[in-house]
């Protein structure tokens, strides 16, 4: 079975991020993918604005990033997204400007 989500990988307490995460992740819907969401740590502020457009799509489980799967994945930046192409993962990082 192929692999047809976009995991978005960002740091939850930069407010560049979660702004960007928020525009991957719809781009992410709108080309048919559903997104994974995975934050670097935890969230130090109240609620964030990338939890209220995940719970507009019904996407409500955001998940912690292991030091096993960012090793798996090779993620050593954010804001990063992972998506398959074949039988090959490809990991895009963007620049934030934080």
């Amino acid at each position: 079975m192929p692999f047809t989500r976009s995991i978005i990988v960002y740091d939850p307490n930069r407010k560049g991020e979660r702004t960007l995460a928020v525009k991957l992740m719809k781009d992410a819907i709108h080309r048919g993918k559903r997104p994974v969401m995975i934050i670097t740590r935890p969230v130090k502020s109240s609620f964030s604005s990338i939890f209220d457009e995940q719970a507009k799509i019904g996407e409500k489980n955001i998940y912690l990033l292991s030091a096993a799967l960012a090793k798996r994945m090779q993620i050593t930046h954010t804001v990063s997204q992972v998506e398959a192409k074949g039988e090959h993962f490809i990991v895009k990082e963007y620049a934030t400007g934080n």
